[in-house]
């Protein structure tokens, strides 16, 4: 397995950030790769809800959650992959720093596809371009609470 985080700060309460991460279905909101983001499950939120995360590149991913902890993280199983990885799990949390300001994580473990040649591409490529990715989803979450407009780059 690989592993690769992301922490960056955002001005906004923990209790605002969480609450717009907690919205299963509304991470197209901020996270300027995501398009559309439908509700798989019949449950929005906690343990076992789910949603499907299609990209403006028309790839696509199924997330299902696998760990609620209210007002801190949410952990996710990511499967029906167009990415190049065996599996993968992703959590996200939320950390207060002050009054009006957070501190949000990304954790992402995954297994390339490919055998050894996908796992020294999953240290040299993937990780690096996950890394990157996670701070552009914490800034178009930042971006989103501070104006509430759709965060949409379609990049």
């Amino acid at each position: 397995m690989i592993n690769v985080s992301g922490t960056h700060q955002v001005n906004a309460s923990s209790s605002n950030v969480w609450r717009i991460i907690s919205e299963i279905d509304g991470i197209h909101k901020w996270h300027p790769k995501v398009l559309h983001s439908p509700l798989l499950s019949n449950n929005p939120t906690g343990e076992g809800s789910a949603r499907k995360c299609e990209f403006h590149d028309g790839t696509s991913v199924v997330e299902t959650v696998t760990g609620w902890k209210e007002g801190e993280s949410i952990s996710m199983v990511l499967t029906e992959m167009s990415m190049p990885m065996k599996s993968a799990s992703t959590v996200m949390s939320v950390q207060a720093t002050g009054v009006n300001s957070s501190t949000v994580t990304i954790e992402m473990s995954f297994e390339p596809k490919f055998g050894m040649l996908g796992h020294l591409m999953g240290l040299l490529v993937m990780r690096p371009l996950m890394k990157m990715v996670f701070k552009q989803v914490i800034k178009g979450l930042d971006t989103y609470i501070a104006n509430g407009e759709i965060v949409d780059v379609g990049a």
